[in-house]
């Protein structure tokens, strides 16, 4: 049990629109926020679902672009595969988890703070 639930953990998915501050140029809200989560059998089954929400949801003619965030692990970025016009790009988190890692010599010395 404890491996399917971590299974089902590891392949959460999260479709939303962001809402920028037209003043400061700043995320301000994710609306129409839809949650992809279950028993698939591949993530590729997975991303196809998500796909599919995606072209009911959203003109794709109109859409220039689609970002998949994450932490870069290989089943985010196959995203990238089956959802057109996406790109892949470090979460926030992340990225500042990197940068840190690479900038500084002594591990775990400073936690990052989820924004750059």
């Amino acid at each position: 049990m404890e491996e399917l639930i971590q299974h089902l953990w590891e392949k959460f998915l999260l479709v939303g629109e962001k809402v920028l501050d037209a003043l400061e140029g700043k995320t301000t809200q994710l609306q129409e926020a839809r949650y992809f989560s279950g028993p698939y059998k591949t993530i590729e089954d997975q991303w196809y679902d998500v796909l599919d929400y995606i072209d009911n949801r959203y003109d794709l003619d109109q859409v220039e672009r689609i970002y998949i965030t994450g932490d870069g692990a290989s089943w985010i970025r196959s995203g990238i595969e089956i959802i057109p016009k996406s790109i892949f790009v470090l979460d926030p988190f992340h990225l500042s988890k990197y940068i840190i890692a690479a900038w500084d010599p002594t591990p775990n010395c400073r936690q990052p703070s989820g924004s750059i």
